[in-house]
């Protein structure tokens, strides 16, 4: 983080309530009484929000490669080329890892190889950066009085 902690949380805060309108707007679709089809900017939207979340909470880039291969489309689609960098930068040790057969050994190659790992996981976007990316896509996307 290259900004003091009191200004990182300002922007955070900016940028969640800037998402918010978003968020609310999917969160009532998925959730009345009859379901509302989702457009795939909201599913992008709402999907990419997890991983957001899971940015300010952990920063587990690694911890996420399966999620990132698997919704690669999005991470390319808002433009987040650090995530993407990040992700080609941990396939090796992903691949190990796949090959361990138990879960221990997966968690422990998980802990082993942290600091290792380090540099390739700083590649991506912080939670900030990411979700600023994700909001110029809603903002491009979506139109809140829709």
């Amino acid at each position: 983080m290259d900004q003091p902690l009191d200004e990182w949380e300002a922007e955070y805060d900016r940028l969640s309530k800037a998402l918010e309108p978003y968020r609310r707007r999917i969160h009532q679709k998925f959730f009345t009484v009859q379901p509302v089809q989702v457009t795939d900017a909201e599913k992008r939207i709402a999907d990419l929000d997890g991983f957001c979340a899971m940015l300010a909470n952990s920063f587990d880039i690694f911890g996420s490669v399966y999620y990132i291969i698997e919704n690669k489309a999005a991470f390319v689609e808002i433009g987040a080329t650090g995530v993407l960098k990040a992700l080609d930068a941990l396939m090796p040790f992903y691949l190990e890892q796949q090959k361990l057969s138990s879960e221990e050994e997966k968690r422990r190659f998980w802990r082993e190889t942290r600091d290792e790992r380090a540099s390739a996981e700083n590649l991506s976007e912080g939670m900030n950066q990411f979700a600023e990316l994700l909001l110029a896509y809603a903002v491009k996307h979506l139109s809140i009085g829709e």
